[in-house]
Order: C-alpha cells, then structure tokens, then sequence
C-alpha cells in the first residue's frame, strides 16, 4: 500500500514538473515571437532605407527588387556624401550638438539644485512653471522667443546704449543657442530640470550638514560633492540634449537657417542631388526621377544622418542604464 502511495505521489509530482516545464517553454515562445514581431515592425523601416542606399539605379527603377538590391552599389552614398560635403558637416554639426548640450545639461543642473535644495519666495511656482514647459508644444514656446531674439533688448539697454529703437537681432547667430541653453528654456529643458529636482531631493540634509562641519560652502558643496553624486544623470541629460540638438530643425530653422548643420542640409537633400543627377539622366529616367531616385537619395541621406547617433549610443549606453536604474525606480 504505502509502495502504491509512493508510486501515485511521483507519478503526479513528475506531472507537475512536466507540465510547469511545458507552460515555461510556451511562454518563451509566445515571449520570443511578440518581441521579435515588435523589433522587427521597429527596424522594417531601417532596414528599408539601408537596403535603398545601397541599390544601384537599375535596381530602383526594378519593381522585383523591394528589400535585397541585386547589384550592390555606393553611387547614392557618395552622392549624399558629396551633396553634404559630410566630413565637414558632421564635424560642425558635433562640435555645435556637444557644446550646446553641455551648456544645457549644466545649466538644468544649476537650476534644478537650485530648486530642490533651497526654499525661498516663489519657489513652488517656479516649479510649476518648469512642470508646464513639459505640457506646452515647443511651438508656442518657439514664437515669442522667435520675437525676443530678434529684438533683443534686455531692460530697453540696447536701445539706451545705441540710440537705436528695435533692438538688436540675434538671428543667424549661435547666440539664440547660447542663450536658452544658458536660461535653462532650451528644447525639453524642463524635463532635465525635473529629472534633476526628484535626484537632489534625495539627498540627505546630514550630508550637507557634515559638510558645512567641514568648512565647505554651498557652492563649493554643489560643484565638488552633489555633481559627483549626480554625474550619471548629467551625463543622461547632456546625451538625451545632444541626439535632440543633432537631430532638431524646427529651432535651427528659426534661430539659423543658413546654418551649417546637418538637420539642414538633409532639408535640402533632394533638391540639391537632383541638380546633380538631372543632367546625367535620359528623358525616361528624367520622368520617373520624383518616384524613384528621391527615395534612394532620401533613404542614404537619412541613415548617414542617423549613424554618428547610433555610434555616440554605443560607447553612452552605460550611462543611460545606470541613470534609469537610480533615478528612474525612484
């Protein structure tokens, strides 16, 4: 009897066992073809663009060609490279992204200490203030600094010191960059600015305490010991306000649209390479250019403009991680 029992109980226990493995292997499975379905749905448009990139015009003009070209050929990339005079205008477009983030990220780190730390007058409406510029549209924040910065007259000084009415326009400079990074109202600024708060918040008071002990000030404390603790999430902040920057030409068409940027001159891509490529083509070719040659052109623009980010992601993502792990959980 109890040899029966025994039998009967590892007969249902190895069921279990088998059944648990079974429903773990079908989740794995059920898990592996969402999150390959969703990766792909992602990357089908990138591969697209990579795979016209790399077709030779014959094969654009091929309606049996839609994903693999069948003669593999570099004419749109050199095109693009040559349309774009690349080298330069990624070195410039890098040099102006990194500054401008830079500036951006410490100066929301300023501000967001600033108002994390200290109570004074006005300082919940400040903070109100920095909540709503993550619901307004950059539009509508666009168009009255669009006014500002083209008749900037801070306190009417440039008109007392000039004697000349309208302000100065700083249009068509670096300065508009300069300054709203500088103010902390630059592009989803008041989202590194409440990234930063809910952080500094967490500091202990007994930390500053001992610190004071020490002889160590306010601000000697902010740039010695609180940007060492926050270095991550800075760091987060100043990759997620260089990818915008490099990428953005809603601003950079207002501020400067003659500058010598990326975002702008993928604006001009296509006009500019079918100037090139018109006169080499013949009458067919010419009709079917609009349909044909511009999404290869527009596809090899794209992902140039889009690799440099992709590199910068590769040798950042450690920082990206560890902020989302201390801040992000919080």
């Amino acid at each position: 009897m109890k040899e029966r029992l025994g039998l009967e109980w590892k007969k249902r226990v190895h069921q279990q066992t088998v059944r648990h493995a079974a429903r773990t292997a079908a989740w794995k499975v059920v898990h592996f073809i969402l999150t390959f379905g969703l990766c792909f749905l992602v990357l089908l448009p990138v591969l697209r663009q990579i795979s016209l990139m790399f077709m030779s015009a014959d094969d654009v003009f091929d309606v049996t060609v839609a994903y693999l070209p069948k003669n593999f050929s570099l004419m749109f990339v050199e095109l693009c490279v040559k349309v774009l005079d690349f080298p330069k205008t990624v070195l410039t477009t890098f040099l102006a992204s990194f500054a401008i983030a830079a500036v951006q990220a410490l100066s929301c780190s300023f501000i967001a200490y600033g108002l994390a730390r200290f109570r004074f007058l006005l300082r919940g409406p400040l903070f109100v203030m920095v909540v709503l510029t993550l619901m307004v549209p950059p539009v509508v924040l666009l168009l009255p600094q669009y006014f500002l910065l083209s008749h900037f007259d801070p306190f009417g000084l440039v008109t007392l010191l000039s004697g000349r009415a309208g302000g100065l326009s700083l249009l068509n400079t670096w300065w508009p960059f300069i300054l709203v990074s500088l103010t902390g109202v630059g592009f989803k600024n008041g989202l590194y600015i409440y990234l930063m708060i809910q952080y500094y918040k967490s500091f202990p008071v007994a930390l500053e305490e001992a610190a004071a002990i020490d002889g160590i000030g306010t601000l000697r404390f902010y740039l010695t010991i609180a940007q060492r603790l926050a270095l991550t999430l800075i760091a987060t902040c100043f990759i997620l306000a260089f990818v915008w920057q490099w990428s953005d030409i809603q601003f950079t068409m207002y501020y400067m649209p003659q500058a010598p940027l990326l975002s702008i001159k993928l604006r001009t891509l296509i006009e500019a390479a079918s100037q090139i490529l018109m006169p080499n083509l013949d009458s067919t070719a010419r009709v079917r250019m609009p349909t044909a040659y511009e999404n290869a052109v527009s596809s090899a623009g794209m992902v140039l403009g889009m690799a440099p980010l992709v590199v910068v992601y590769l040798f950042t993502q450690r920082f990206l991680t560890e902020s989302i792990e201390r801040t992000g959980i919080k």
